[in-house]
Order: C-alpha cells, then structure tokens, then sequence
C-alpha cells in the first residue's frame, strides 16, 4: 500500500508542471495579504515572487509546524503565516515523528537565552515577531540525524481540509533550493485517507 506521501506525491505531479483549467488555477492562486500589499519590504512577499515556480518545480515532503499564528487554528477568514520545518535530506528522509521531536526542541531553543553560538539564529529569529526566515538550517545539535530547514510559509485556508490547522504535520511543497519557499500541499492533492487523519482531531 503505497504511504500518504507517496499519494500526495503522484496526485500533484512530477516537475516541471503546468496546471491547466480556469478553476484550478483560481483554486491554486493565493491572495497577498493586505499587510504585504502596504509594506512590500516585508520578506514574506518572496513566497508570493515565487509562488508560480513553486508550484512548477516544488517537490512534495512531510514538514512540521514550528510556529504559526494563534488564529490560524480556529475558524476564520483570515489566512496566517508560520514557519515550518522539513527536511531535503534525500539520504535520510525523516519519519514524521521524526520531525515533531526537532520542533518539539526548536521550541525549548527558541525562546531560550543559551550562549551556544549554534543557536544563536534561531533564537535571534524567535525573538522578533515580524521576523521571517527562509532556508534556515537547523543546528546539528537539535538534528543529528538528518539534515533539515526552516522557512516561513502562509497557511491559505481554502488549501487546508477544514480550513484551519487541525494538527502540526502536514504535506509541503518545497523549493528544492535556496531560498525554500514552502507552502502546504493544496487539500485537492491529499489522498483522503490523509485528508480524514488530518480531521480526527478536531
């Protein structure tokens, strides 16, 4: 039986890819938020420059929620940036549980006031709340396993099942080089098994 990602994987395609069709490209297109549109300086706008090439080239990986906006968890209208982290690692591909384990210290780390030197983006990252990251390697000392990222993402919720966060693991589309940009794999693409997993929490 082949694993939820490998399904979100062959549903969305393989590279480079053009989608065709009125309404999926509607369905695809994410609003830029007002913010952005008043303070175009803001670095979340680089997700939305390269949005187009993130859907053509974008390879599909699990990716865990470091942090996202409070409201994005509930019912609303409004969408919210967070920040994600995942991993390209093609030699040691991490199990998702894998990756709830580097958040969960991601977290301890972050708002921390560690003198280790190997913290200190992170930290310095957490530490404003207007910050946004983009191919941020993760210290060795919280994945020594495996190498993985964080990047800043924007939860569109016409994308997510239920419209809201209902857990941290999702499926990614990732930039597979600098700068990363990510977004969650749009809902039409999840398998719905994934999609029925996915609800049981809320």
């Amino acid at each position: 039986m082949k694993s939820n990602l490998q399904q979100c994987i062959e549903n969305f395609g393989p590279a480079p890819r053009k989608f065709t069709g009125r309404k999926l490209n509607a369905y695809l297109k994410i609003q830029r938020p007002y913010w952005i549109r008043v303070s175009p300086s803001d670095q979340l706008a680089k997700t939305f420059n390269l949005l187009d090439m993130l859907y053509r080239e974008g390879i599909v990986v699990w990716g865990q929620v470091v942090q996202a906006n409070y409201q994005i968890f509930s019912e609303g209208t409004e969408d919210m940036p967070g920040d994600v982290v995942f991993s390209l690692d093609q030699n040691a591909q991490p199990m998702p549980t894998e990756l709830h384990s580097v958040s969960m210290k991601i977290n301890e780390i972050k708002h921390s006031d560690s003198p280790d030197p190997a913290y200190k983006k992170l930290i310095d990252h957490y530490a404003d709340d207007y910050s946004r990251v983009y191919s941020l390697e993760v210290p060795d000392k919280i994945s020594p396993n495996f190498k993985c990222h964080i990047s800043t993402t924007y939860f569109s919720r016409k994308h997510l099942p239920a419209g809201l966060l209902c857990t941290g693991l999702l499926p990614l589309i990732v930039l597979p080089r600098t700068p990363m940009v990510t977004i969650p794999l749009p809902e039409a693409f999840w398998p719905a098994a994934l999609a029925e997993w996915w609800l049981e929490p809320a």
